[in-house]
Protein backbone atom coordinates (compact mmCIF):
# COMPACT_ATOMS: atom_id res chain seq x y z
CA UNK A 1 0.00 0.00 0.00
CA UNK A 2 1.36 3.32 -0.46
CA UNK A 3 1.93 5.16 2.46
CA UNK A 4 0.16 7.83 3.59
CA UNK A 5 2.65 11.07 3.59
CA UNK A 6 2.39 14.99 2.80
CA UNK A 7 2.91 15.78 -1.14
CA UNK A 8 6.29 17.23 -1.37
CA UNK A 9 9.05 18.12 -3.63
CA UNK A 10 11.32 15.86 -4.85
CA UNK A 11 14.27 17.05 -6.23
CA UNK A 12 15.39 13.43 -7.87
CA UNK A 13 13.59 13.24 -10.64
CA UNK A 14 13.44 9.60 -11.21
CA UNK A 15 11.91 9.01 -7.69
CA UNK A 16 9.07 11.37 -8.35
CA UNK A 17 8.21 9.47 -11.18
CA UNK A 18 8.20 6.62 -9.02
CA UNK A 19 6.45 8.40 -6.48
CA UNK A 20 3.76 9.21 -8.67
CA UNK A 21 3.37 5.86 -10.28
CA UNK A 22 3.16 4.04 -6.95
CA UNK A 23 0.49 6.50 -6.35
CA UNK A 24 -1.88 5.69 -9.67
CA UNK A 25 -1.34 2.18 -8.73
CA UNK A 26 -2.53 2.28 -5.69
CA UNK A 27 -5.66 4.55 -6.67
CA UNK A 28 -5.96 1.81 -9.31
CA UNK A 29 -5.94 -1.09 -6.71
CA UNK A 30 -8.68 0.53 -4.27
CA UNK A 31 -11.12 1.07 -7.50
CA UNK A 32 -10.52 -2.05 -8.86
CA UNK A 33 -11.02 -3.86 -5.26
CA UNK A 34 -14.65 -2.23 -5.20
CA UNK A 35 -15.04 -2.62 -8.89
CA UNK A 36 -14.55 -6.32 -8.30
CA UNK A 37 -16.68 -6.23 -5.16
CA UNK A 38 -19.85 -4.85 -7.23
CA UNK A 39 -22.72 -3.28 -5.11
CA UNK A 40 -24.52 -7.04 -3.65
CA UNK A 41 -21.44 -7.58 -2.45
CA UNK A 42 -20.41 -4.05 -1.09
CA UNK A 43 -23.91 -3.62 0.54
CA UNK A 44 -23.82 -7.35 2.12
CA UNK A 45 -20.34 -6.83 3.49
CA UNK A 46 -20.78 -3.27 4.45
CA UNK A 47 -24.42 -1.86 4.70
CA UNK A 48 -24.92 -2.55 8.33
CA UNK A 49 -21.50 -0.92 9.76
CA UNK A 50 -22.25 1.80 7.66
CA UNK A 51 -25.42 2.48 8.98
CA UNK A 52 -24.21 2.32 12.14
CA UNK A 53 -21.98 5.26 11.28
CA UNK A 54 -24.88 7.09 9.35
CA UNK A 55 -27.19 6.89 12.57
CA UNK A 56 -24.49 8.31 14.77
CA UNK A 57 -24.30 11.24 12.52
CA UNK A 58 -27.74 12.26 12.17
CA UNK A 59 -28.11 11.98 15.38
CA UNK A 60 -26.02 15.18 15.75
CA UNK A 61 -26.24 16.81 11.93
CA UNK A 62 -30.10 18.04 11.50
CA UNK A 63 -30.19 19.06 7.69
CA UNK A 64 -32.80 21.36 6.22
CA UNK A 65 -34.32 21.28 2.26
CA UNK A 66 -32.45 24.28 1.31
CA UNK A 67 -29.08 22.61 1.72
CA UNK A 68 -27.02 20.85 -0.72
CA UNK A 69 -24.96 18.10 0.75
CA UNK A 70 -21.50 16.43 -0.94
CA UNK A 71 -21.06 12.79 -0.15
CA UNK A 72 -17.70 12.07 -0.87
CA UNK A 73 -17.24 7.91 -1.15
CA UNK A 74 -20.86 7.35 -1.62
CA UNK A 75 -20.70 4.11 -3.10
CA UNK A 76 -23.62 2.29 -3.82
CA UNK A 77 -25.91 5.37 -2.20
CA UNK A 78 -26.34 3.62 1.37
CA UNK A 79 -26.24 7.56 2.72
CA UNK A 80 -27.72 9.49 -0.41
CA UNK A 81 -31.20 7.10 -0.07
CA UNK A 82 -31.54 8.41 3.59
CA UNK A 83 -31.40 11.89 1.98
CA UNK A 84 -34.60 13.60 1.03
CA UNK A 85 -32.82 16.77 0.31
CA UNK A 86 -30.38 18.05 -2.50
CA UNK A 87 -27.14 15.77 -2.57
CA UNK A 88 -24.61 15.21 -5.28
CA UNK A 89 -22.42 11.73 -4.29
CA UNK A 90 -18.95 10.99 -5.79
CA UNK A 91 -16.85 7.59 -5.84
CA UNK A 92 -14.04 6.28 -7.53
CA UNK A 93 -15.85 2.76 -8.34
CA UNK A 94 -18.20 3.27 -11.42
CA UNK A 95 -19.38 -0.46 -10.73
CA UNK A 96 -20.42 0.63 -7.24
CA UNK A 97 -22.07 3.95 -9.03
CA UNK A 98 -24.39 1.82 -11.09
CA UNK A 99 -25.97 0.57 -8.33
CA UNK A 100 -26.17 3.75 -6.66
CA UNK A 101 -27.76 5.41 -9.49
CA UNK A 102 -31.09 2.77 -8.89
CA UNK A 103 -31.57 4.81 -5.37
CA UNK A 104 -31.19 8.24 -6.57
CA UNK A 105 -34.19 10.62 -6.53
CA UNK A 106 -34.94 13.57 -8.88
CA UNK A 107 -32.93 16.01 -6.90
CA UNK A 108 -29.71 14.01 -6.58
CA UNK A 109 -26.70 13.52 -8.83
CA UNK A 110 -23.52 11.08 -8.84
CA UNK A 111 -20.45 11.99 -9.97
CA UNK A 112 -17.16 9.43 -10.94
CA UNK A 113 -14.06 10.80 -9.66
CA UNK A 114 -11.11 11.00 -7.50
CA UNK A 115 -11.63 12.42 -3.74
CA UNK A 116 -8.12 14.18 -4.23
CA UNK A 117 -9.29 16.54 -7.14
CA UNK A 118 -12.76 17.03 -7.03
CA UNK A 119 -14.45 18.38 -9.72
CA UNK A 120 -15.68 21.10 -8.40
CA UNK A 121 -15.93 25.41 -8.00
CA UNK A 122 -15.04 26.97 -4.70
CA UNK A 123 -17.91 27.04 -2.15
CA UNK A 124 -20.35 24.95 -3.43
CA UNK A 125 -21.60 22.96 -1.01
CA UNK A 126 -23.49 23.03 2.50
CA UNK A 127 -22.30 20.19 4.39
CA UNK A 128 -20.11 18.11 3.12
CA UNK A 129 -19.88 14.06 4.52
CA UNK A 130 -17.26 11.60 3.63
CA UNK A 131 -17.63 7.97 5.52
CA UNK A 132 -14.68 5.54 5.58
CA UNK A 133 -13.09 6.94 2.54
CA UNK A 134 -9.59 8.81 4.23
CA UNK A 135 -8.19 5.44 4.80
CA UNK A 136 -7.98 4.02 1.25
CA UNK A 137 -6.34 7.40 -0.63
CA UNK A 138 -2.53 8.48 -1.06
CA UNK A 139 -2.53 11.78 0.56
CA UNK A 140 -5.47 12.18 3.04
CA UNK A 141 -4.98 15.64 3.89
CA UNK A 142 -5.07 16.58 0.45
CA UNK A 143 -8.69 15.34 0.26
CA UNK A 144 -9.56 17.49 3.12
CA UNK A 145 -8.06 20.58 2.16
CA UNK A 146 -10.41 19.82 -1.48
CA UNK A 147 -13.19 19.08 0.63
CA UNK A 148 -12.50 22.30 2.84
CA UNK A 149 -12.26 24.19 -0.61
CA UNK A 150 -15.45 23.24 -2.07
CA UNK A 151 -17.71 23.72 1.10
CA UNK A 152 -19.01 27.18 2.11
CA UNK A 153 -17.94 28.77 4.64
CA UNK A 154 -20.23 28.85 7.78
CA UNK A 155 -20.97 25.13 6.42
CA UNK A 156 -20.10 21.84 8.49
CA UNK A 157 -17.85 18.65 7.29
CA UNK A 158 -18.71 15.20 8.34
CA UNK A 159 -15.36 12.98 7.81
CA UNK A 160 -14.73 9.48 9.43
CA UNK A 161 -11.65 7.44 10.01
CA UNK A 162 -11.31 4.01 10.54
CA UNK A 163 -10.04 3.27 14.07
CA UNK A 164 -7.86 0.58 12.40
CA UNK A 165 -6.03 3.07 10.17
CA UNK A 166 -5.88 6.14 12.62
CA UNK A 167 -5.81 6.78 16.58
CA UNK A 168 -7.65 9.52 17.68
CA UNK A 169 -4.47 11.49 18.39
CA UNK A 170 -3.48 10.38 14.51
CA UNK A 171 -6.64 11.82 13.17
CA UNK A 172 -6.67 15.08 15.67
CA UNK A 173 -3.34 16.16 14.34
CA UNK A 174 -4.74 15.72 10.62
CA UNK A 175 -7.42 17.67 11.10
CA UNK A 176 -4.94 20.44 12.68
CA UNK A 177 -2.94 20.05 9.25
CA UNK A 178 -5.75 21.63 7.63
CA UNK A 179 -6.36 24.02 10.11
CA UNK A 180 -9.81 23.19 11.44
CA UNK A 181 -10.50 24.75 14.18
CA UNK A 182 -14.16 24.08 15.49
CA UNK A 183 -14.71 20.06 16.01
CA UNK A 184 -15.35 17.31 17.71
CA UNK A 185 -14.76 13.31 17.84
CA UNK A 186 -16.95 11.30 18.54
CA UNK A 187 -16.34 7.82 19.28
CA UNK A 188 -18.14 4.71 20.85
CA UNK A 189 -18.01 0.86 21.14
CA UNK A 190 -20.34 -0.28 18.09
CA UNK A 191 -18.40 2.51 15.68
CA UNK A 192 -15.52 1.19 13.39
CA UNK A 193 -14.82 4.39 12.44
CA UNK A 194 -13.65 7.73 14.63
CA UNK A 195 -16.60 10.85 13.77
CA UNK A 196 -15.13 14.52 12.97
CA UNK A 197 -18.33 16.86 13.41
CA UNK A 198 -16.32 20.13 11.91
CA UNK A 199 -18.05 23.61 11.60
CA UNK A 200 -16.53 26.34 9.05
CA UNK A 201 -15.91 29.49 10.25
Amino acid sequence: MCPRYSPKIIKNKKESRGEYQAVINEKKRIKNGYDSLGGEGYNLRYSEEQDIKYDMIFSTLILSFDELIFDIGCGTGLLLERLNIPAVGLDLSPRLLETAKNKLKSYHFIVNSDAEYLPFRDNVFDTTISVTVIQNVPYPELVLQEIKRVNKIKGRIVITALKKAFTIKEFDTLLKQVNFKSYQILDGISLFDLIAIIEIW
